[in-house]
């Protein structure tokens, strides 16, 4: 591994991607703002926190209450302590609500933009004196503060809740030490950013998200078709709405078929759930059928521009791309399958393909599934196994390495 970045690097990562991302001004006012709340977190904040008896193996730190009511880390989480593993969970505290018990002042010169997580960081690893530091959302002060303060006690490790997209403005932040992807597919996107903050070791190791439990056999044709809905995106409704009316043009010509969808459980679906004349052959799933059970009821998979598509081919089930405009093929679906699909003779047109050649989409499903989730349904087995490596001050997994790349 290379040298850690100091706090030059840090400082001139962000500043670039502020300018990038809101513009010279904004990013000016946003440093301003970010300064002065520091400075008013060193005058008023003041670490009184009670540390606690006993250092804890691994720290899991949940991005927000909200990711952590979704409990999709509780089965991550029940592995790692029946591993004997012991296991210390703390939901992402927000700057406003920094406060004496849940921070410990920096060192002096720490810049006061950076004082409110920096004093966060510091606290954390006090308190818990962890081994191991689980992050899963990307805060790039947090990170760099966290790694400071592991320095030869502990590590930093990244689980990744999703594969990284092309996207200019996102997964740029490198600086973890280990860095759990989900699979070669999410190795190649970061091998291939123009810009990454920090060095780690990369590890194609799966997601957290699939379990043992999470295999279907291979379905037959059934005349089921299952749409992986988008949610609302308040910007680009104008391009996915209609979208939307083409599935259902397309459940119009075709009453042979059924057809189900699948609400994605963290968006709103204002034209779905307002929508009152849907066909007699368009159902839509309730907001607790697991994507599992959704799959199961279809043969082939109509995926927008979410995660679902990799969940639904591990299922071993096909997909039809149908990506609005305002999206690239993120996941490159179209590689492994069908062109994309945006009006209701491309969707027919590759809905009878596949189900013409369904053992060969089957089979390139699977391919699908490998490409992007290294270990499949064994990917959570995968992680504790790594993790419990780490404990033991071993390197079990493979990985490579992604150096720093700043900004040109």
């Amino acid at each position: 591994m290379s040298r850690n970045l100091n706090l030059k690097d840090l400082q001139q990562y962000i500043a670039w991607f502020e300018v990038n991302r809101r513009g010279r001004l904004n990013a000016w006012i946003m440093h301003l703002r970010k300064s002065l709340f520091g400075l008013w977190i060193k005058w008023r904040v003041k670490d009184s926190f009670e540390q606690r008896p006993e250092p804890t193996d691994i720290l899991l730190i949940q991005p927000s209450s909200r990711s952590k009511e979704l409990a999709r880390k509780d089965y991550l989480c029940a592995k790692i302590t029946a591993a004997g593993i012991d296991l210390s969970e703390e939901v992402l505290i927000k700057d406003k609500t920094i406060h004496s018990g849940r921070f410990s002042a920096p060192e002096k010169g720490t810049p006061l933009r950076f004082y409110t997580f920096a004093g966060y960081a510091k606290y954390l690893v006090e308190q818990y004196r962890p081994k191991i530091v689980i992050t899963e959302r990307y805060n790039t002060v947090l990170s760099f503060y966290l790694k400071k303060y592991l320095s030869g006690t502990g590590h930093l490790v990244h689980i990744a809740h999703a594969i990284p997209t092309d996207e200019k403005d996102r997964f740029y932040l490198n600086y973890f030490d280990y860095y759990f992807l989900f699979g070669q597919s999410s190795l190649d996107k970061l091998q291939n950013k123009p810009v990454r903050f920090g060095e780690s070791k990369a590890c194609p190791i799966g997601s957290y998200l699939i379990h043992e439990s999470f295999h279907l056999e291979p379905s037959t044709p059934n005349n089921q078709v299952l749409i992986m809905a988008m949610g609302d995106w308040p910007k680009q409704n104008t391009l996915i709405d209609p979208l939307y009316e083409v599935f259902l043009l397309w459940a119009d010509k075709r009453p042979d078929l059924s057809f189900y969808v699948k609400l994605h459980p963290n968006k709103n679906a204002p034209f779905w759930i307002d929508r009152n004349n849907l066909p007699s052959n368009v159902k839509i799933l309730p907001k607790d059928c697991n994507i599992k059970q959704a799959v199961s009821k279809a043969s082939v998979v109509v995926n927008m521009h979410t995660n679902a598509c990799i969940e639904a081919a591990i299922l071993n089930r096909p997909i039809v791309p149908a990506i609005p405009e305002c999206f690239a093929d993120e996941f490159d679906m179209a590689r492994f399958f069908v062109p994309n699909c945006v009006d209701v003779g491309s969707l027919d047109q590759a809905y009878n393909k596949i189900i013409q050649n369904y053992a060969y989409y089957v089979g390139q499903a699977q391919k699908f599934a490998q490409y992007h989730v290294a270990n499949g349904p064994q990917s959570v087995p995968a992680m504790v196994s790594a993790l419990k490596s780490l404990l033991e001050g071993q390197e079990e997994m493979p990985y490579e390495i992604l150096t720093h790349k700043p900004p040109s």
